[in-house]
């Protein structure tokens, strides 16, 4: 009908449009070269090796994920022997905070002071080649009025794979390397530290079970 009127559009309207629409067509394109620049993700580790003082980790198909150089050579140290009868591995790939990606465990192993006296240092790093925290004992025990200090030595791991989202845990049984006391620490997947037994001699090997109601225990 002739009595509607119909709005003029401005040129000032079309212009702002115009920017609008070139403003939305760059930033799309700044996501998309984002996008197809961005580095390819790592893949996950299955498997990890030490040569002197590096750390590397394998993909499935055995190609090198990342390299984590320590300050020191690391000393071998995986064969069973007195003390040590189940440890396995120095090298360890375990799901400490139960996000489908594998940490590294990694047990350090050195010799000094004048008895030549071993110690060991856990270290844990994620499945991208960080350091997340290492674990030193430094336990200072007391038996009958004698004390005993460090150096200590590990003598077994145990994981303990979460539950859902629940992380895992590392349990350690430590020994003193020249005399007969051990305690027994958990870790979390953060590496806080918690000594849960004292013994007055070694333990060798930890074990996990559960009794018929499921409750899990620490053998």
């Amino acid at each position: 009908p002739a009595d509607i009127a119909v709005p003029l559009v401005r040129p000032a309207a079309n212009r702002a449009r115009t920017w609008i629409s070139l403003a939305a067509a760059g930033a799309t394109l700044a996501i998309g070269l984002v996008w197809l620049l961005r580095p390819p993700p790592i893949g996950l580790p299955v498997r990890a090796e030490l040569r002197g003082r590096e750390l590397t980790a394998m993909d499935r198909n055995d190609r090198p994920l990342w390299t984590y150089r320590f300050p020191q050579p690391m000393v071998r140290d995986t064969e069973p022997g007195w003390g040590r009868p189940t440890f396995g591995e120095q090298v360890r790939l375990v799901d400490l905070d139960s996000d489908g990606r594998s940490e590294v465990l990694l047990l350090e192993s050195s010799w000094g002071g004048g008895k030549n006296l071993q110690s060991n240092k856990l270290h844990c790093l994620s499945h991208d080649g960080k350091l997340l925290w290492s674990y030193d004992p430094q336990a200072v025990l007391s038996f009958q009025g004698q004390r005993f200090e460090p150096p200590w030595m590990v003598l077994d791991l145990l994981f303990s794979p979460g539950l859902g989202e629940r992380p895992g845990e590392v349990w350690l049984s430590v020994a003193h390397n020249n005399w007969w006391p051990a305690f027994l620490v958990r870790l979390g997947a953060g590496g806080r530290a918690k000594t849960f037994f004292v013994h007055a001699g070694h333990l060798y090997t930890l074990s996990r079970w559960r009794d018929p109601s499921g409750r899990p225990f620490v053998l």
